[in-house]
């Protein structure tokens, strides 16, 4: 495997749950290899805090490898509560609010403290209520930041010539696909959850995620170089359908923010002593 540090100019877990107030099906929608990924591993210390904390009145079930559908399919479920809960990546709300594609477009952020400083800003609680207002998704946390996306591929990239007209695997997320075609690349919509397979099988020649990702889904076996365009700031979310959050009794709904918040904590712990 080997890593590259490139900035490309740019003109630019998911879980999931359903259940009753006694207890949370709780599904991470990952692809099946990544059992190991820190942001896993932070789900279910989420699940043991709260069933702790409620002396097992609520229980959160991770089930993984996206058992509750793709992407879009688990950020409707959601919205119409057919699905109680998700753990999801900030992108994954664009489609259904329109302003949080200003976050999708890429480099918008100079570093993490950047980063942080836009999550804790008036313009960023604007976006949750939008979330709340159009999705009736309330959004309990917001502080799971990971590391930065960067780019795997099939061969060398060091300039942004070395990328064009390659087949670029992309979410099914419009601005995502807008901004590697204006890179240049040909997008292609792939599953995370096919994406080692389309890289090894030659369907996509490269693929972009989290640098903590790339080593838990082990694409580097399948696409040996890692560049570190650092595109795209990463932060996981804590989402709850609002229906269902507000039937809960509020001391039920205290011990679930808190818990999802103080998770946010331990999963920067983790990604501070791996990487």
């Amino acid at each position: 495997m080997k890593i590259h540090r490139q900035h490309l100019l740019c003109p630019s877990l998911h879980f999931a749950f359903s259940a009753s107030a006694a207890k949370q099906d709780f599904a991470q929608h990952r692809e099946p290899r990544t059992g190991g990924a820190l942001s896993t591993l932070t789900v279910q210390h989420f699940a043991d805090l709260v069933k702790e904390r409620s002396k097992g009145e609520i229980q959160i079930n991770p089930n993984p490898a996206g058992s509750l559908g793709n992407g879009l399919q688990i950020m409707e479920g959601v919205s119409v509560g057919t699905i109680d809960m998700v753990s999801v990546v900030l992108e994954w709300y664009a489609p259904f609010v329109k302003d949080v594609n200003v976050y999708v477009m890429g480099f918008t952020f100079r570093d993490g403290d950047h980063f942080k400083a836009f999550l804790n800003s008036p313009v960023f609680a604007d976006m949750k209520q939008q979330i709340e207002q159009k999705m009736k998704v309330n959004v309990l946390a917001a502080n799971w930041v990971s590391m930065p996306r960067v780019l795997v591929s099939k061969k060398p990239v060091s300039s942004p010539k070395d990328i064009q007209g390659i087949k670029m695997r992309v979410p099914e997320i419009e601005t995502y696909q807008k901004v590697w075609k204006g890179l240049g690349t040909n997008p292609t919509r792939v599953a995370w959850a096919e994406t080692y397979l389309a890289l090894k099988l030659g369907t996509v020649d490269a693929a972009e995620g989290p640098l903590d990702q790339m080593f838990a889904t082990k694409f580097y076996e399948a696409a040996p170089h890692i560049t570190l365009t650092n595109h795209l700031q990463q932060v996981f979310t804590i989402g709850v359908n609002a229906a269902k959050f507000n039937s809960l009794p509020k001391s039920a709904q205290d011990l679930i923010r808190t818990a999802a918040i103080e998770s946010g904590t331990y999963y920067e712990k983790l990604i501070n002593e791996k990487f």
